[in-house]
């Protein structure tokens, strides 16, 4: 019964810290695509006028 116990606790705290990593890779993701998109904007409208 602890060795199960120790094993649930593992494996929930392996899919918590998974959980945290793609959460930060999607934050990130996110951060690098309105990067671009600023970027890109602002290209534009200084190229334009």
């Amino acid at each position: 019964m602890p060795k199960l116990l120790a094993n649930s606790m593992l494996y929930s705290n392996f899919h918590f810290s998974n959980n945290l990593i793609l959460a930060n890779g999607y934050a990130l993701h996110l951060c690098t695509i309105s990067f671009i998109n600023a970027h890109d904007y602002y290209n534009y409208y200084f190229h334009s006028s």
